[in-house]
């Protein structure tokens, strides 16, 4: 086969995450008051 199948680089699956860490809600994350109709 021309192409092989490329094994994803540890670096790569890191890159996938949110730059921003966990532990607090990045901007966004919760739906403001007014701005956005939360669920129900």
């Amino acid at each position: 086969p021309a192409l092989a199948p490329v094994p994803r680089s540890p670096a790569q699956s890191q890159r996938v995450r949110p730059p921003r860490p966990a532990s607090r809600p990045g901007p966004g994350s919760q739906p403001q008051p007014g701005s956005t109709p939360g669920p129900g």
